[in-house]
This record gives C-alpha cells, structure tokens and sequence, in this order.
C-alpha cells in the first residue's frame, strides 16, 4: 500500500502543479453544483465538505512537493 500511495502522492502533486488555478477551479465546483440544484441540501453539505478536504489535501501536497518525491523515491528504492 505505501508503494501506491507514494506514487499517488506524486502524480497528484505533478497534476497540481502542471494546472494552472487547480485550487481556484477545484473550490468553484461545488458553488456551480448548487446554482443548478442538481442535489438536496444534505448532499450539497456532503459534497462541499468533501471539496474542502480535496482542497486541504491539495495545498498539503503542492507546498510538499519535493519531500513527497524524495519519500517515493526512498520508499522505492530509486
């Protein structure tokens, strides 16, 4: 498992650093959701705080980038 979540740890932060805005578009999501009404409200709640955490989680990795290379690549043995 830790295998598979180094390197998604590190495609993940590659992601976020080759999209420009990533974390702008990432928190308009749930905003557009609810304009088109497309979930009740206990939904609407759950997706947003599940945006959030996706947030969180991104500015984590892109501000540890290089440690999360490093950590994949001991972790590897590369």
């Amino acid at each position: 498992m830790g295998e598979e979540l180094s390197q998604w740890l590190v495609e993940v932060a590659e992601k976020i650093s080759a999209e420009k805005n990533f974390q702008k578009r990432l928190s308009r999501f749930p905003k557009e959701i609810k304009k088109a009404k497309l979930l009740d409200s206990d939904d609407q709640e759950f997706l947003e705080e599940i945006f959030d955490y996706m947030l969180d989680l991104s500015f984590i990795v892109k501000e540890n980038k290089e440690e999360l290379a490093d950590i994949y690549e001991a972790y590897n043995g590369l």
